[in-house]
């Protein structure tokens, strides 16, 4: 379920400067500031605003999922990784473990690397993730102005998707 803004951010120009972030393979021009700005908008992430047992079981699991590389790239765009804009569990794979999506944005550009969504020949498209270990794949997704994400008032956002598989460790019913 994607979270409620706490207030709507002003349709204001925040002027700041943009700054080159690499990550593994990417190069991002990324507006910290605005991003930063827009995150401190919303009260809470995806996750904590819906009550369902895979939601609860995504945010026990919340802080042990992203290694230091990527909770460091988070910081350097100005991310707040308990702020996702959705979390949708997928499905129980045979391993036991449940496979999770997940997203967040951040203003700004992918300067160089691989765009992630994949136009296919029937004119639809798909996305391309790549494994950062056994359970998390990332793929990053430049837009403009995204219909669903808290940065639908910015002309250039680019999208981190996450692909994740983890176990339930909550007492509650676990799906199948």
């Amino acid at each position: 379920m994607p979270p409620q803004h706490a207030k709507p951010w002003p349709l204001v120009a925040i002027f700041s400067l943009m700054t080159q972030v690499r990550f593994l393979d990417w190069i991002f021009l990324v507006d910290k500031k605005l991003t930063q700005s827009i995150y401190l908008t919303v009260a809470k992430g995806g996750a904590d605003n819906c009550n369902c047992s895979m939601c609860k079981n995504y945010v026990v699991a919340r802080q042990n999922l992203f290694d230091l590389p990527l909770r460091n790239f988070f910081k350097n765009v100005g991310v707040e990784m308990n702020k996702e804009y959705e979390v949708c569990h997928m499905n129980k794979e045979t391993n036991g473990l449940h496979l999770y999506s997940t997203w967040f944005d951040f203003a700004g550009q992918l300067l160089d690397g691989r765009n992630c969504k994949i136009q296919t020949k029937d004119g639809k498209s798909s996305i391309e993730y790549f494994d950062m270990n056994s359970n998390l794949s990332v793929a990053f997704l430049p837009s403009t102005k995204p219909a669903d994400s808290f940065f639908d008032n910015v002309e250039e956002v680019v999208s981190i998707n996450f692909l994740l598989t983890i176990p339930w460790t909550i007492n509650e019913k676990e799906p199948v």
